[in-house]
């Protein structure tokens, strides 16, 4: 019992070290475990399945009523690319399918941020097994975010879901760019435009993969 009080609460290794750690410096983090000093950390599998399980266990618990949106009728809007409503369908769109399917949707983008990471940094020689850690302590992190905001999203209701998305949005983005930085030490300049190129490519690339399976789904119901 004092080994688990001591992995969870402790400020210097554990649970809530590595969550700090992950916030400060993701890329020092998953280096440093990348290269065997893992004394103080919480394993990134282990990291992952925890706050999973937690959202899980909340989810029927604080759970909002909400109108279900077609995803293929937001896709297929007649708006004007890159106006505000297109963005704003884009938003709801990605608010859908997280919501829908949470667990899917952060893990799914594990495979495809690894192998654009494996090939946009591929000089620093590390393997795809070696880069899959730094990305699944980063769905574990943004599954922390995700058990933070589900009760702020039931007391401030639904129309807050979209503004809540949108900042679990800018977390991911600063995360992975932090992540880059401290991991692969190039310059600025290289890195924000890498870390948009893993965003943006792994985001299309990903999204509709998901979004494909996502229409069957709804053809099929």
């Amino acid at each position: 019992w004092n080994q688990i009080v001591e992995d969870i609460f402790s400020i210097d290794k554990g649970l809530i070290y590595t969550n700090k750690q992950l916030w400060l410096n993701p890329g020092i983090t998953a280096r440093n475990y990348i290269t065997g000093k893992r004394k103080n950390y919480y394993g990134p599998i282990k990291y992952l399945i925890l706050w999973t399980a937690i959202f899980f266990i909340l989810t029927p618990f604080v759970a909002v009523e909400r109108k279900v949106n077609s995803i293929s009728d937001l896709v297929f809007k007649p708006n004007a690319p890159f106006s505000s409503q297109s963005l704003e369908d884009f938003l709801r769109i990605y608010t859908e399918m997280l919501i829908r399917h949470t667990d899917l949707f952060y893990l799914g983008m594990i495979p495809f941020f690894t192998i654009l990471s494996y090939y946009l940094f591929k000089k620093h020689r590390f393997s795809i097994t070696e880069l899959s850690i730094p990305y699944l302590y980063l769905v574990g992190q943004m599954s922390f975010v995700l058990v933070v905001t589900l009760p702020l999203i039931k007391i401030l209701g639904d129309n807050m879901v979209l503004p809540i998305m949108s900042i679990t949005l800018i977390l991911l983005i600063y995360l992975i760019l932090r992540l880059h930085k401290q991991l692969f030490q190039e310059s600025w300049t290289r890195t924000i435009l890498k870390s948009l190129t893993v965003i943006y490519a792994g985001q299309i690339i990903y999204g509709m993969t998901a979004y494909g399976i996502l229409i069957i789904i709804e053809a099929v119901n």
